[in-house]
């Protein structure tokens, strides 16, 4: 009988496959990964409506967007509610208070 979970990397029969490029060699003539540059796609604007540039952030307990730790109860626990972090000077100009409820909203919608 199986202990413990299996590893994603391990499939059902077993066997852990290679990892893919684990031996450190890309399929390029010198066998060096090849990294090209772009240009975002989306510019950024400020606008007297929307005066802020957002990130998503990160929590100690969520990481990979919560696809696997998302799953987990336990961690889901640590923080109860979501959350807004704002630089302090922004927080004055717009009059927002530690604890405050606060409305988040972009272009695209708000939380």
């Amino acid at each position: 009988t199986q202990a413990e979970p299996l590893p994603d990397s391990v499939n059902s029969t077993g066997h852990q496959p290679t990892r893919f490029f684990a031996n450190g060699n890309f399929y390029t003539p010198d066998r060096k990964a090849r990294f090209i540059a772009i240009r975002p796609t989306v510019e950024t604007r400020i606008t007297p409506d929307f005066p802020l540039i957002l990130n998503t952030g990160r929590i100690r307990d969520h990481w990979h967007t919560m696809t696997r730790t998302g799953k987990s109860p336990r961690l889901s626990q640590h923080i109860a509610e979501p959350f807004a972090e704002i630089h302090p000077v922004d927080a004055q100009r717009h009059g927002i208070s530690d604890a405050d409820i606060a409305r988040v909203s972009t272009p695209s919608g708000e939380v």
